[in-house]
């Protein structure tokens, strides 16, 4: 889980490693909390629930044999999943790169608020990074 994690962080994938800590519930080496972690997901703490921290695609019921990056790519643009398969490392970022994925992330969630479609979940995993209660998304 998320807890007291300053967003900036969160552009590391060691940050998003320790959002999952003991309670991850599956045990599947091709999805496993550091894979998901270096493909940019956070743990929200319940179940199997993943969200990516720069474009928000939450997934769920994992799979043995998924791709975490078929899965992550699957109707979404994430910047950093496309910075990660362009060979750009998720331990060495530029601040280019860094600051694009900052500002598309502040995008979606400005979008959201004037649409009125952000919740309190949203605002807390954008701006303060509380641990998100919102109810996730299902994997398709």
């Amino acid at each position: 889980m998320i807890s007291q994690t300053s967003f900036i962080s969160l552009f590391h994938p060691d940050s998003r490693l320790a959002s999952f800590g003991a309670d991850w519930p599956l045990d599947f080496e091709n999805v496993s909390p550091r894979k998901l972690a270096d493909n940019g997901f956070v743990y929200l703490g319940n179940e199997d629930h993943v969200k990516c921290f720069a474009c928000g695609k939450e997934l769920q019921n994992w799979e043995e044999t998924d791709n975490i990056v078929e899965e992550h790519q699957r109707r979404n643009e994430c910047l950093y999943l496309n910075y990660l398969k362009s060979g750009g490392s998720a331990y060495d970022m530029d601040l280019k790169t860094a600051l694009d994925i900052a500002k598309e992330i502040h995008r979606r969630t400005i979008v959201a608020i004037e649409s009125d479609t952000a919740d309190e979940s949203d605002l807390k995993t954008h701006f303060n990074s509380s641990k998100p209660k919102g109810r996730p998304k299902k994997k398709v």
